[in-house]
């Protein structure tokens, strides 16, 4: 505030592109304030940066010593952005603050952080407004091990490729034009001639054939033509999309420390080798493993094969008791068709993990269309209970409870 009594700068705290968020570094949590209630009555300045807000609302679960979080949720500018690179290699990054997404790698293949620190900077509570490592349509390996992470605001790792819906066929040219449906996220080049796809079945995320690029054209930032080398099955335009089968990573995360966040621990589906160990989880607004996929809503593909989560350490995840039962562990696929008896995924291996602190009256691990899933030797401070949809062989042979 100037000395004539304007300020210098001013911006809508109440908007809908804004998000407003209480950090209690005490209760180590994250909230989410309602900003149509967050109402200013009047403004002083106290002297130097110290202002004293009056509150037209006073229900707004305010409390001393917590810190206000507020962003504009546009995500305008990435931490760095990485498309169509190979071999990125970062060892000892040191990164205190990113505006937006974190660290982006579109269409990559082969990505190593290895002991790099993310956390926010002394003073700081928040580093990254978004994902902190964001992979899409990679390929190769995936390596992330001894780092550090705290303070994001929405997941630390999400892996994942996209799927394009089919809006045009040409049966006897063997042609097709598929489309980026979701709106943050188009303009990239998303295949190479030779890549191979897969056509994904729009309501029940179960492929139904498989060809090869031989060519292909960008008509727009959205639309892609594309020539491939077999026969197209019957498609439901609008509806069926593909995935490129090229691009679906291999996954490694270990030894990392992933503090408090506003988001999930690790979001994945990718259908290479994924293995998450001998890390801490503490503190996350969401589950530490979240598995998706879907073609209806963010586009975000696809099945996964086998993902091996052990000899990890999570506490106090799912606090902001985000589904049913709070689960930790969460797979997820979204299956239009209720009557679809098809799985998704293929098998979930948790062995020698320890959960502390749930936030339901049990630990708890929600499975959806999954093949299978082998939970051993895992240890609990409070009883635990699996729920299920549509699982095949389940294996449950735990510890007692500490």
């Amino acid at each position: 505030i100037g000395s004539d009594g304007k300020p210098y700068w001013e911006q809508p705290y109440i908007a809908d592109k804004r998000h407003i968020k209480l950090y209690d570094k005490e209760n180590n949590v994250t909230e989410d304030i309602d900003r149509n209630k967050l109402k200013f009555n009047n403004v002083k300045q106290l002297g130097g940066n110290v202002l004293e807000f009056g509150l037209e609302d006073t229900s707004v679960p305010f409390r001393e010593g917590c810190t206000v979080q507020t962003r504009n949720i546009v995500r305008d500018e990435t931490g760095s952005l990485f498309e169509r690179c190979t071999d990125l290699h970062f060892d000892n990054l040191r990164v205190m603050f990113m505006h937006g997404l974190g660290m982006v790698s579109q269409y990559c293949e082969n990505i190593t952080y290895l002991n790099c620190n993310f956390n926010p900077k002394d003073g700081r509570t928040s580093a990254s407004t978004a994902d902190f490592f964001q992979f899409s349509g990679c390929k190769g390996k995936i390596i992330i091990e001894g780092c550090k992470a705290q303070g994001a605001h929405d997941d630390f790792i999400n892996v994942h490729g996209t799927h394009l819906q089919i809006t045009e066929v040409d049966y006897n040219a063997k042609r097709l034009v598929v489309e980026f449906k979701h709106d943050e996220s188009w303009g990239f080049q998303a295949f190479d001639k030779g890549d191979v796809v897969d056509f994904i079945k729009w309501n029940t995320l179960i492929p139904f054939g498989t060809t090869t690029v031989t060519d292909f054209n960008r008509i727009d930032d959205a639309r892609i033509e594309l020539f491939v080398s077999d026969d197209i099955p019957p498609i439901e335009l609008y509806k069926d999309v593909i995935e490129n089968a090229t691009c679906t990573p291999d996954l490694i995360v270990r030894n990392c420390t992933f503090g408090l966040t506003a988001g999930r621990g690790i979001l994945c589906t990718t259908r290479g080798d994924v293995l998450i160990e001998n890390n801490t989880f503490n503190g996350l607004w969401g589950p530490a493993l979240l598995v998706e996929d879907d073609c209806n809503f963010w586009f975000e593909s696809g099945y996964t094969k086998t993902i091996i989560f052990r000899s990890n350490t999570v506490t106090g995840c799912d606090y902001g008791r985000t589904y049913h039962d709070s689960p930790t562990i969460r797979y997820s696929p979204k299956v239009i068709d209720e009557n679809s008896k098809e799985y998704v995924h293929g098998k979930l291996i948790l062995c020698g993990n320890t959960f502390k602190k749930c936030y339901g009256d049990k630990h708890c691990i929600n499975l959806e269309y999954l093949e299978g899933a082998e939970i051993k030797n895992n240890t609990f401070d409070k009883a635990y209970k699996i729920n299920t949809v549509r699982v095949g062989h389940v294996i449950d042979e735990n510890n007692e409870i500490i």
